[in-house]
């Protein structure tokens, strides 16, 4: 009975580190469609709204890397 205790706090461990990495990774979407949606609203013509769009997303992957390297 010790072993299977000692197994299933290993397993309830592991499994609470999984749903803390899901949830970082749900806030950090959350975070990519807050941005997304203030980019598409600021008022900018067509031409300088594609550039802003993609240097905005740019930094959204460098951070993101950022982040991995950081977890691990």
């Amino acid at each position: 009975m010790e072993e299977q205790n000692a197994s299933m706090a290993r397993e309830l461990e592991l499994l609470k580190q999984s749903l803390q990495e899901k949830e970082q990774a749900l806030d950090h979407f959350k975070n990519q469609i807050k941005i997304s949606k203030i980019v598409n609203n600021i008022p900018v013509e067509e031409v300088e709204s594609a550039e802003m769009s993609n240097k905005i997303n740019s930094y959204i992957k460098e951070i993101d890397k950022i982040i991995t390297y950081l977890s691990e």
